[in-house]
């Protein structure tokens, strides 16, 4: 479960990266921006956003982390988690608020 909530979390992230993507999509497409800005854009994402998404989400993560810094970060709810995992969760969640 708690990798069903980090991937969540993941997709929440990555949305809202993408969202801003996506606007510079639009202004290419109505022609306020040319295709090699767009590229660069496109690159850009690719090696910031979305690389270091990838690297906090997937590379050598640890899940109770992940999830309590979504908590805490407000991309999970505390209501989204199973009761079981709320113990789990308790040590991770005080942990991370410190890091704010």
């Amino acid at each position: 479960m708690l990798r069903t909530l980090s991937a969540k979390a993941y997709d929440c992230e990555l949305h809202r990266e993408l969202e801003k993507l996506d606007a510079d999509f639009g202004s290419w497409r109505e022609g306020r921006m040319s295709s090699l800005e767009l590229t660069e854009r496109i690159h850009t994402f690719h090696q910031g956003p979305a690389r270091e998404l990838y690297l906090q989400y997937t590379r050598d993560s640890f899940p109770t982390v992940v999830v309590a810094l979504a908590i805490n970060h407000g991309l999970l709810s505390r209501e989204e988690v199973p009761a079981e995992l709320h113990d789990v969760l308790e040590n991770a969640l005080e942990a991370t608020k410190e890091l704010e």
